[in-house]
């Protein structure tokens, strides 16, 4: 299945078993993001301050919202502080098991939230934006955890800089995540989002 040519909002839900079995990685397992990221080399997006992870069991939202610190893009690599407004967001849905069960054309997206609604509004420049197509997650419970998405890139500005599939890594400090989806839990969010040099299920 070639993940970069669904249709937008056509998620499908073996693509994310696909990738874990790709990397072997349990389903309950990290899908190892920050082993890919390529080196650790530009582009990067890095974000931090006051993101928060949360996970609502009842209605199986798990939603990241955090603030875009600093972009480094180009050829050679120059860094760019986000402005102050900027907003990363990642609203996905997750069953009790932990498997991604929905995605959408927009549940990840970086962009300029002017008016601090969480929301884009006309005017607001998109900077990344995606469909989460993997997810995984792993719980200590003692207070960092740890979460990573595999997403599809669909816009925004900062596009061009960016392979198709990008992966996002964070740490959730102070987090209440026990390693079950059944109950709810959250914590913070800071991490990186760059390329990982695949394009396509193994």
């Amino acid at each position: 299945t070639d993940v970069v040519n669904l249709e937008a909002g056509e998620f499908d839900p073996t693509i994310d078993a696909g990738l874990k079995a790709c990397f072997d990685v349990p389903d309950e397992g990290l899908i190892g993001v920050n082993g890919l990221f390529e080196g650790n080399l530009p582009p990067v997006i890095q974000f931090n301050f006051d993101g928060q992870t949360q996970y609502d069991s009842t209605t199986d939202a798990f939603t990241v919202s955090a603030t875009p610190i600093i972009s480094v893009t180009g050829n050679p690599p120059t860094p760019t502080p986000f402005p102050a407004t900027a907003r990363l967001l990642i609203d996905i849905q997750v069953d009790e098991n932990g498997d991604l069960v929905t995605g959408d054309a927009f549940d990840f997206k970086v962009f300029n939230d002017l008016d601090g609604d969480q929301i884009v509004d006309a005017g607001e420049e998109v900077f990344l934006q995606g469909e989460v197509v993997a997810f995984g997650s792993d719980g200590s419970g003692v207070g960092t955890d740890s979460y990573d998405v595999i997403v599809d890139v669909n816009g925004g500005t900062l596009a061009s800089d960016f392979d198709n599939l990008i992966g996002v890594a964070w740490d959730s400090e102070q987090s209440t995540f026990n390693d079950r989806f059944d109950e709810d839990f959250g914590g913070n969010a800071k991490g990186n989002i760059g390329n990982i040099g695949i394009d396509c299920i193994c």
